[in-house]
């Protein structure tokens, strides 16, 4: 809808200010586990979505265990450290990634994906990368006029960038008894709305 295209809003999930079947894609990332009603949040989401329009989710799920923010919970649990208001999420809200997959599967959706992520040396690595990238963007190396030299940084991420594709791949495989088990940090859910008969 063109009237709608191109205004943004900033509402609840549970009631957005827009009308029926305008858009042609809806977006959900680590939304879910912060409401108290997921679903309602999904609903609103197809009513806004066209049919045939695309539903894209990525929530943190409550089937976590053995993963690697499971034991850093453990051990942050045992230090009495409150790590849950830091990422301000609450226990009981994390989502149950089986009811999410059902919900929109009883609303008549065509689910295209469903799939665990980061559950323990995925997110190592994805975390690694990022402490990688970090470091590589604020270290100044100088040459002989005291300028920052040119470059650099991009020469060192394109080599850690070929090498990175490899170890995901790695990553991906080391991760298997927890996926294969729906165990993970989140998940990602991808699907279509129906279209009337």
């Amino acid at each position: 809808d063109s009237v709608h295209s191109h205004r943004a809003a900033c509402s609840e999930g549970e009631n957005l200010p827009f009308p029926d079947d305008c858009f042609d894609l809806a977006v959900s990332l680590d939304v879910l586990e912060h409401v108290e009603e997921p679903e309602r949040v999904l609903a609103e989401m197809l009513r806004v979505l066209k049919p045939g329009g695309g539903i894209l989710c990525y929530a943190v799920s409550c089937k976590n265990a053995f993963t690697l923010n499971w034991f850093l919970m453990k051990a942050l649990d045992a230090l009495r450290v409150d790590h849950w208001s830091w990422a301000r999420h609450a226990p009981d809200r994390l989502v149950d990634p089986a009811l999410t997959f059902e919900y929109l599967e009883e609303q008549g959706c065509r689910i295209h994906l469903v799939r665990p992520f980061h559950a323990f040396f995925t997110i190592l690595f994805d975390q690694s990368l990022l402490v990688l990238y970090w470091a590589a963007t604020r270290l100044r190396i100088h040459g002989k006029d005291g300028r920052p030299k040119e470059g650099l940084v991009g020469r060192m991420l394109v080599p850690a960038s070929a090498i990175s594709k490899n170890l995901a791949k790695l990553m991906d495989d080391l991760d298997r008894p927890w996926v294969s088990r729906g165990l993970s940090n989140g998940f990602l859910v991808t699907a279509t709305k129906r279209r009337p008969p």
